[in-house]
């Protein structure tokens, strides 16, 4: 979509973040799996960012969510229950652009 990252790209605004949990691969000792809650109130914005070093999903767990995506022409409307790739493609941000909080559970393999 043209200016896709229009409103997207200064700072996060009106998100509440907390990890929930880590578990250690088994597989890999340098590497863990993070789980962590987003809360994200009417207007808020996660900005544009690159998914290049850092691979996961993303489960909306509550409200709706719209998402500007790079692989994406148009704006992709999540609702409760949608899950979300972020591959090492993803460069992406969201909005949340109802009158509802928005609630968001990810998981991210990083480096221990």
């Amino acid at each position: 979509q043209a200016n896709a990252r229009s409103g997207l790209d200064g700072q996060t605004s009106g998100v509440e973040a907390g990890d929930i949990g880590f578990v250690p691969l088994a597989s890999d000792p340098t590497r863990s799996v993070r789980l962590r809650r987003i809360i994200v109130q009417p207007g808020g914005t996660i900005a544009w960012h690159a998914h290049d070093a850092l691979q996961g999903m993303a489960l909306l767990v509550r409200g709706s969510m719209t998402e500007y995506r790079n692989t994406c022409l148009d704006p992709i409307v999540h609702h409760a229950g949608d899950v979300t790739r972020e591959d090492a493609a993803t460069a992406h941000g969201w909005r949340n652009e109802s009158d509802e909080v928005a609630v968001i559970v990810v998981s991210h393999v990083l480096v221990r």
